[in-house]
């Protein structure tokens, strides 16, 4: 029985080795920013712009994992659930109000992920890269963008990594990411919603995009991610992107359009009931 028992154990522990690694995401009970008023946000998927076959992956093992073998680090889910994860937790910490439906909030949020990495070595390197977008929510006007970037290295010690440790590192990193977006977007929403503000910001080196419909308020996607209602106004990257325009009791609507460095696409459509 004891024998049977044992070899119980080792399987167990050569299966939790290869399996993937875990992070679940907790806040600290303290924080930095507290927002005053019951702003409700919405937070799309982030989209991963990784040149990467397997999302999952997020780096290599060059040193020794106490508890983990093989030479690649492969999350048990891809980078943008956490990360999502981590956004909403860490936003109504600070006192937003996270809705799950676009068209109830007042900003929606969406963003690209850029980098994600961590390699295990000698010394451990890692880097998160996000591009970040806040929207109205009712009119899909930008009210903050830009990129939030935390890279670090560390030596994890004379007994090396284990999971617990490798999921507070990423952890860690993510906080650090999230913390430096509320530092950055609290003051202009601030400035948006006490009708304080004066000026339209505009991102450079981006094109805008204006979009209007007949009737008003349908909903706008690109390459499938959901930006906001009509009338919609954003800045975007350069590039051609695929538009749907979708409402309740009409046909979707679907274009490719393309969007010029620091000029304005503007269009007009008359939606068709069914």
């Amino acid at each position: 029985m004891r024998r049977e028992f044992l070899i119980l154990c080792l399987f167990l522990f050569i299966m939790g080795c290869t399996s993937p690694l875990s992070v679940n995401y907790t806040i600290k009970p303290e924080h930095p920013f507290r927002y005053p008023e019951p702003i409700r946000i919405s937070f799309t998927s982030f989209a991963d712009k990784r040149d990467v076959e397997n999302p999952r992956l997020i780096g290599r093992i060059d040193a020794t994992v106490f508890d983990m073998t093989g030479s690649h680090l492969i999350l048990d889910k891809e980078p943008s659930i956490p990360l999502k994860d981590a956004f909403e937790k860490e936003f109504s910490h600070a006192g937003f109000v996270v809705v799950h439906e676009p068209s109830d909030a007042d900003i929606v949020i969406d963003g690209e992920i850029r980098r994600f990495r961590y390699d295990i070595g000698p010394r451990d390197e890692i880097e998160i890269e996000l591009y970040l977008r806040f929207l109205k929510g009712k009119t899909g006007e930008v009210i903050w963008s830009g990129v939030v970037r935390e890279r670090d290295d560390r030596y994890a010690g004379v007994m090396g990594n284990t999971r617990k440790s490798m999921e507070g590192y990423i952890i860690s990193t993510i906080s650090k990411v999230t913390a430096r977006t509320l530092k950055e977007v609290i003051p202009r929403i601030e400035e948006v919603f006490s009708g304080k503000d004066t000026t339209e910001q505009k991102a450079q080196g981006y094109g805008r995009i204006v979009i209007k419909t007949v009737p008003p308020r349908a909903r706008v996607y690109l390459d499938g991610v959901y930006y906001g209602l009509t009338p919609f106004t954003m800045d975007k990257e350069p590039g051609i992107y695929e538009l749907t325009i979708r409402l309740d009791g009409f046909v979707d609507e679907k274009e490719k359009i393309g969007v010029r460095r620091d000029h304005t696409t503007e269009i007009e459509i008359t939606l068709k009931k069914k």
